[in-house]
C-alpha cells in the first residue's frame, strides 16, 4: 500500500514540474511574440477606394493613412511606445462617401491583418485574424 501511494505521488510530482514548465514556456512565448509586433496590415479587398483612415492603437495614439486604393494593402507602423497592444479601433470612409468603424481587442502581432471587403449588406465590412484574448 505504502509503495503504491509513493508511486502516485511520485507521478503526480512528475507530471506538476511538467505543467509548469510548459505553461513557463508558452508565457515566454507569448512575451516574445507581443515584443515583435512592430507593424499590422490594412488590406483592401472592396470595390472602393478607402480614404481619411485612422487606426486607434490602445485607445490613444492614431494613426492616419490618406487613402488605400482598391486591391491595395499598406503596412501601419506601431509606434515604440505601443508595443503592447491589445486594442484597435479602425475607422474611414470610401470614394462613394460610405463609412466603416470597428473596434478590435485581442492578441496582435506582426501577422495581424485587418480586411475591409464589401458585405452582404453591401457596405463596406471589416474583418481580421485578430483573436480575443
Amino acid at each position: 500500500m505504502k509503495v503504491t501511494l509513493k508511486r502516485i505521488l511520485a507521478i503526480v510530482v512528475v507530471l506538476c514540474v511538467m505543467i509548469t514548465l510548459v505553461l513557463y514556456h508558452e508565457s515566454r512565448r507569448t512575451k516574445e511574440n507581443i515584443q515583435k509586433q512592430n507593424t499590422i496590415m490594412i488590406r483592401n479587398t472592396s470595390p472602393f477606394e478607402l480614404r481619411n483612415i485612422k487606426v486607434k492603437f490602445n485607445h490613444t495614439y492614431v494613426e492616419k493613412v490618406e487613402k488605400i486604393k482598391l486591391g491595395e494593402s499598406i503596412k501601419v507602423k506601431i509606434p515604440e511606445n505601443r508595443v503592447y497592444v491589445v486594442n484597435i479601433e479602425i475607422s474611414g470612409d470610401t470614394d462613394q462617401n460610405r463609412s466603416f468603424s470597428k473596434q478590435l481587442c485581442g492578441s496582435i502581432g506582426d501577422n495581424t491583418c485587418i480586411t475591409v471587403s464589401l458585405g452582404d449588406d453591401m457596405k463596406p465590412s471589416i474583418s481580421s485574424n485578430i483573436f480575443n484574448k
